[in-house]
């Protein structure tokens, strides 16, 4: 007859068939389950940690041109015979000295305006627009009024009539006086457009609505309106976001159709969002954008398609799922191998 003993260890191993293959499938769905979350959260922290690093070289380039700006103005601020014509208020023997060099700088270097400005802040000279003189500048260009009150160089991003320009501002000084201001103009145009080149994203500018419509009066949106045929008030709705004004990008059509007021309003620091539109997934970076004084004048925002990252971490994760899966199943073996030796 059979002990009890035997009969409890006879239906054990009659169960034990079949807890290997539900042991095996919880086994494969846990594992599946954690490769699936560690993925999705390497995948998310490589596509930010990309577009930070396009953010990093947003912010180098335009350092790099605000201080190639401020150089190119103080090597031609201290020509004496600069000085003179500055002094003596000759226009025309300015725009006879120098605008040989603006229209080569302007060419091949990217250099989009330079200007003379007299104390306490009136424009002399435009290179780039010598009929345009003798405006006012002290209620929005802080570059010039700083230049003039304290003497010093300034340099970085600052708006104008014309938008947004890249500047280097220096004092200009005649046999020790000081008789007023050069700068040159950078267009952050040009930046974006080899950013985009080098990392395949889009980078677009935002602007304070309200900073817009009081400094930027100048900006020509002749081209969009003929090509779209809209009027000034139509185009301003367009190209108005909550409380921010579109200004530039190197896909606008792409951009507006990401943008919201919600994410611009949220631009208080680096952040980032993955929205999808039309199917596919898009990588988005928003942060404040700061003019020359640390004061906040907009948005910056980088887009990226990340199709192609998408791919390579969804071939890694079928590879892991494939190799977690060799391994459970040797395990399986290895399980049926040892049950049937304790059988026999």
């Amino acid at each position: 007859m059979f002990s009890l003993s035997e009969l409890k260890i006879g239906r054990f191993r009659f169960k034990i068939p079949l807890l290997i293959p539900l042991v095996f499938s919880i086994s494969l769905m846990l594992t599946i389950l954690v490769i699936r979350s560690d993925n999705e959260c390497a995948l998310e922290h490589e596509k930010t940690k990309e577009l930070h690093v396009i953010s990093e070289q947003i912010e180098n380039d335009f350092c790099k041109t605000a201080g190639k700006a401020e150089s190119r103005a103080d090597m031609i601020a201290t020509i004496p015979s600069i000085g003179k014509a500055f002094k003596d208020e000759d226009r025309n023997g300015l725009i006879h000295l120098l605008l040989p060099m603006f229209r080569e700088q302007k060419k091949n270097f990217g250099v989009t305006g330079v200007q003379f400005n007299k104390i306490p802040a009136a424009t002399f000279l435009r290179l780039h627009k010598p009929e345009s003189y003798g405006d006012d500048l002290s209620d929005y260009r802080e570059t010039v009024v700083s230049v003039h009150k304290f003497k010093s160089k300034q340099k970085g991003l600052e708006l104008g009539r014309s938008g947004l320009a890249i500047r280097g501002v220096v004092p200009v000084f005649y046999e020790k006086e000081h008789i007023g201001s050069l700068e040159f103009l950078f267009s952050f145009s040009s930046i974006l457009e080899k950013i985009k080149k080098t990392t395949d994203a889009d980078i677009s500018i935002f602007i304070n609505k309200k900073k817009y419509d009081e400094i930027c009066t100048d900006v020509s949106n002749e081209k969009e309106k003929k090509e779209k045929k809209l009027t000034d008030e139509q185009l301003e709705v367009i190209n108005t976001i909550g409380k921010f004004r579109y200004l530039d990008s190197t896909n606008k059509e792409k951009i507006m159709s990401l943008m919201t007021s919600t994410y611009l309003s949220k631009s208080t620091e680096f952040y980032t969002v993955f929205p999808i539109v039309d199917g596919k997934e898009e990588g988005v970076a928003l942060e404040p954008l700061f003019d020359f004084s640390g004061a906040k004048i907009g948005v910056i925002v980088i887009s990226k398609n990340f199709d192609k990252i998408n791919a390579q971490y969804q071939d890694k994760f079928a590879k892991n799922i494939i190799i977690k899966l060799i391994q459970l199943l040797l395990v399986l073996m290895i399980s049926i191998f040892v049950y049937n030796a304790w059988l026999m």
